[in-house]
């Protein structure tokens, strides 16, 4: 279930994409003014270095090791799946916001970066086959 959820976030970002690119939904909408650049920089770089930092450490947490490392194998299963979605929703909520930002204004460059690094995020963000260990023994 986690992989699907990942591949359609992706598939997600990029109907957004092609629907912008294509015409058939509105680009280039937000305010020129330095307030709104200010914002949506703030919000371009906040939700990427956020979301990428969450997403790629995640696992590295106490509680999720804790989580993850238990001796009964089927509550570690429930709970490896549990945080791959916690993960891949950071993932999505920093992809997602990074392409209506880039989309809405073509005067900044900020959210086009901040894109690219949630690309490259999702490609170490992909969930693991389910018998493969997260923790090293």
């Amino acid at each position: 279930m986690p992989k699907a959820l990942f591949w359609l976030m992706l598939l997600i970002a990029a109907c957004y994409a092609a629907l912008s690119e294509t015409g058939m939904l509105p680009t280039d909408y937000a305010s020129s003014g330095s307030m709104a650049l200010y914002s949506m920089e703030l919000l371009s770089v906040g939700s990427c270095l956020a979301g990428v930092y969450f997403a790629l450490r995640l696992f590295a947490f106490k509680r999720v090791k804790q989580e993850i490392g238990q001796d009964n194998a089927q509550t570690a299963k429930q709970a490896r799946r549990k945080w791959e979605l916690v993960r891949t929703a950071v993932i999505a909520a920093a992809l997602w916001t990074n392409v209506a930002l880039y989309y809405a204004s073509y005067y900044t460059d900020n959210p086009e970066y901040c894109l690219l690094i949630a690309l490259i995020a999702c490609v170490f963000c992909r969930p693991e086959n389910e018998s493969r260990p997260l923790i090293p023994a």
